[in-house]
């Protein structure tokens, strides 16, 4: 996997592995047996096949640096984090790997891993997805306010230890999930969450700067706004499920689970066997057909 991401981004200098959320590792009988039997913890096996990843990285690509998720370091002891192990070059793991931080309370986890030797650390946001596994309008102002967080974070922490920040965008929540909203859709939240770190704050000047990039004629950070938004690549996308969500959704909806005429002759019983009186039809169509 990591070859085949390195050969199609030939000169990177970092490369993601991942690495968060590893909640079922520990579980199966190998690993329990293997972990009795050597008298290792799950933090240990996470770190053992961690090390090995960034090294195998780090070998083999001279000069790109392995970011990683904090979340299965959070808890882990300072011994842990701080424990040699066999490589003559990078015998510990602070200098194979650059954390990556993407929850609070950030200030304490900073210190905690800096007094581990993390000498960089990066952060994450988002700006878009991470408000819901179906959502499919961007709440705009969340995301906002999540950036503004971020920022308040940079002003109490050693510059000199800020990698940067990586603006995350979920596509979903996991593989056997729906996608939440389409990349078209977030980009106004996209854009004013760059512009308020790039100015260290939203103001009237910034969003009137994200509305002549997007060729927008209004921005609405608090609501998710049902007029047409944009003329960026893919505005019309946002435009279609915008129209969607405010215009057809919500009348279909009562149109089906409210008009006594669809809900008594034309349930989704009567629908799965094609069953309906044609007296009925006269009652639904022409509501169904507006």
């Amino acid at each position: 996997m990591i070859r085949q991401v390195m050969e199609l981004h030939p000169g990177v200098r970092w490369l993601h592995i991942g690495s968060d959320e590893v909640y079922y590792l520990g579980e199966g009988e190998e690993s329990k047996k293997y972990l009795s039997e050597n008298g290792l913890s799950v933090e240990d096996l996470f770190m053992s096949h961690l090390k090995k990843v960034a090294a195998h990285v780090v070998s083999t690509y001279p000069g790109v640096r392995p970011i990683a998720w904090d979340d299965m370091l959070r808890g882990a002891r300072a011994q842990t984090l701080t424990a040699p192990y066999a490589c003559r070059r990078h015998r510990w793991i602070s200098t194979l790997v650059t954390i990556q931080i993407s929850c609070f309370p950030a200030v304490a986890l900073f210190e905690k891993y800096t007094k581990c030797g993390f000498q960089k650390i990066w952060l994450a946001s988002a700006f878009k997805g991470a408000t819901g596994a179906s959502q499919q309008l961007t709440r705009i102002g969340h995301h906002l306010e999540n950036h503004r967080r971020w920022l308040q974070v940079t002003q109490r922490i050693p510059h000199n230890t800020l990698q940067g920040v990586a603006i995350t965008g979920w596509q979903r929540y996991d593989h056997f999930s729906v996608l939440c909203e389409l990349l078209p859709v977030g980009m106004p939240s996209l854009a004013v969450c760059l512009q308020t770190l790039k100015n260290g704050s939203y103001s009237e000047q910034v969003a009137t700067s994200v509305q002549d990039l997007l060729g927008m004629s209004h921005l609405d950070t608090e609501n998710c706004s049902s007029e047409a938004l944009g003329s960026f690549p893919g505005s019309d996308v946002l435009t279609l499920i915008t129209q969607v969500m405010f215009f057809l959704k919500t009348p279909t909806q009562d149109f089906l689970e409210r008009n006594q005429f669809v809900t008594g002759w034309f349930s989704p019983f009567h629908r799965k066997r094609k069953m309906i009186n044609p007296l009925m039809v006269q009652q639904i169509e022409p509501e169904a057909v507006r």
